[in-house]
């Protein structure tokens, strides 16, 4: 009887946290365990932040489905030689009904090799920052809470301490 009521409470319990709406607290871990997957290279994990129906809208250049992401996310990270800075700030966090609209603030310090050419000459050593600001919207899907859309609303680059106009 015990562990039938426990069980019960349990599963309960579990289904009223999945329901529920992200904190803030929440969303910031979310992000915090995205930077780490980035930093160690684990595309799956980085990937998992992301709905299916993603779509992301840069600054500059056409908008991005959740295979487009992830093929841009796959081609940058073998390039990536060292991260110096990969930090992400929710700077607010609202909920509407079953959404939940992010803002975050982020900075980034990378040294990396330039494996596309992208810069100039092939495997060149470069110094790249950015620093973004971007809206995301969450909804709940079976698997849990998910980025369905990204908005950029500001990015700055530099390539070796210079500015780098943003691609597109």
């Amino acid at each position: 009887m015990k562990r039938t009521l426990f069980t019960t409470l349990l599963l309960t319990t579990s289904t009223l946290a999945l329901a529920q709406v992200p904190s803030q607290k929440a969303v910031q871990a979310e992000h915090n365990r995205q930077v780490t997957t980035f930093n160690k290279k684990d595309l799956t994990g980085f990937m998992a932040h992301y709905s299916p129906e993603l779509k992301v809208t840069p600054t500059h250049g056409d908008p991005m489905d959740f295979v487009a992401w992830k093929g841009f996310i796959q081609s940058i990270l073998p390039g990536v030689q060292r991260v110096l800075r990969h930090d992400h700030k929710v700077i607010k966090c609202t909920a509407e009904g079953a959404t939940l609209t992010v803002t975050i603030d982020e900075h980034e310090a990378y040294d990396i090799k330039d494996t596309a050419a992208l810069f100039g000459k092939k495997d060149a050593p470069h110094r790249l920052t950015s620093h973004s600001t971007y809206q995301e919207t969450w909804t709940k899907t079976k698997a849990g809470w998910k980025v369905r859309e990204v908005k950029m609303l500001s990015e700055e680059q530099t390539l070796d301490g210079h500015p780098l106009p943003i691609a597109g």
